[in-house]
């Protein structure tokens, strides 16, 4: 169901037609060596069915680079125009971009595809898998005591979105 507070934005592709949540994740903001959120989201493996986490967080202290890396469920998601078989789709009520394990072929495109490196396949399962927000609960948010990331709800996520760009 479609959060009243959203206004209702459908371009002709019905791509991104609300405001929704989204995950924010500040770069380079991630302290080296925590590792909060991926222990918390592969505890929860969140309806995955991977038993994994689907959020890593990436330390490369030689190059100064910490940060977290996961899927920012996309307005227009790369991944679900890449996936040959129609198994990801991103749901136009609450804005999560899924995968349909049943339909997924495992062949990677959509983590290839994927500019935020939010896509994990595993090549064992011949499955790919992507963060489903926990539901909208954002375990990893909860768990990150760093405030590096946060929930945008609704407006927040169209004004983030345009403050990083100018």
């Amino acid at each position: 169901m479609r959060n009243a507070e959203a206004p209702l934005y459908a371009k002709a592709d019905n791509k991104m037609s609300t405001f929704n949540e989204s995950l924010r994740v500040l770069d380079m903001e991630c302290p080296p060596g925590c590792k909060a959120c991926e222990e918390v989201c592969a505890r929860q493996a969140c309806g995955n069915g991977s038993g994994s986490a689907t959020i890593t967080a990436l330390h490369l202290p030689e190059a100064e680079y910490h940060r977290a890396m996961t899927c920012r469920q996309c307005g227009e998601p790369a991944c679900e125009e890449a996936c040959p078989v129609g198994a990801i789709t991103k749901s136009l009520a609450d804005g999560v971009v899924r995968i349909d394990q049943d339909k997924c072929v495992g062949c990677g495109q959509c983590a290839m595809e994927c500019p935020y490196g939010g896509i994990y396949l595993d090549a064992e399962a011949g499955k790919s898998h992507k963060c489903d927000t926990c539901n909208g609960e954002f375990k990893c948010a909860s768990a990150c005591k760093y405030g590096v990331l946060s929930v945008l709800r609704n407006r927040e996520t169209f004004a983030y979105s345009r403050s990083t760009i100018q």
